[in-house]
């Protein structure tokens, strides 16, 4: 009967270890930027990963890097609750869900999202391009001041490479160089203009609002 109870515990020790393997293994969905306005998330797998971020009817569908290293996504769909989604790659372009997450964003100022450092804005105080957003913008008092300055550095100075564009693979995401200005300068956005930047990526070229730009010759 010892020896029956033992060989019954040995199988289901056997059984149990894949499904505690493939649990270890789930991505994280890590909230401790929600008062920034922004999640985390990593995964390990062999497929290609996606993130969706969904808040009622809509939502935005990201890329995932699949070696375990953390990116960051903005919640920006305004306060409320948000489902976020991990998604694997299967076959062709189908994938599915490998987990969920319902977070909730309460935030006193909206815009505050708008300035984090995310995937497809990453930026750090030290780069180049903010240091330079930083000197055109010395000695200007308010937001909208900033906000042309560096718009009219960027139109006098840059040109869209629509070449280069057209080369990049999907999913191709260069260092940005405020790619956010135009938009800020369109709405006057109360948000400093000078964090929106970031550096040229390996082959000289900046992104602005989803363009490869050039430096005007």
């Amino acid at each position: 009967m010892k020896k029956l109870l033992v060989s019954v515990l040995i199988v289901f020790a056997i059984m149990v270890q894949p499904f505690a393997a493939a649990a270890s293994n789930e991505p994280v969905i890590d909230t401790s930027r929600i008062d920034e306005g922004v999640i985390s998330v990593s995964h390990t797998a062999g497929q290609r990963l996606k993130v969706i971020v969904a808040r009622g009817d809509k939502e935005v569908i990201y890329d995932l890097r699949n070696d375990g290293i953390a990116e960051t996504y903005p919640l920006q769909l305004g306060n409320g609750e948000y489902t976020v989604s991990v998604l694997e790659n299967t076959t062709g372009n189908k994938y599915r869900y490998i987990k969920k997450q319902t977070v909730r964003l309460e935030l006193e100022d909206e815009k505050q999202v708008f300035l984090a450092s995310v995937q497809n804005i990453n930026w750090r105080y030290d780069m180049k391009a903010v240091q330079k957003a930083k000197e055109l913008t010395a000695g200007l008092k308010s937001d909208s001041e900033k906000i042309k300055k560096i718009y009219d550095y960027i139109v006098n100075n840059f040109r869209y490479d629509y070449e280069l564009q057209a080369s990049r693979p999907t999913g191709y995401l260069p260092c940005r160089f405020v790619k956010h200005v135009l938009h800020l300068a369109e709405k006057n956005s109360a948000a400093p203009a000078w964090v929106k930047s970031s550096q040229e990526d390996a082959s000289g070229s900046y992104c602005i609002s989803n363009y490869v730009c050039k430096v005007a010759s």
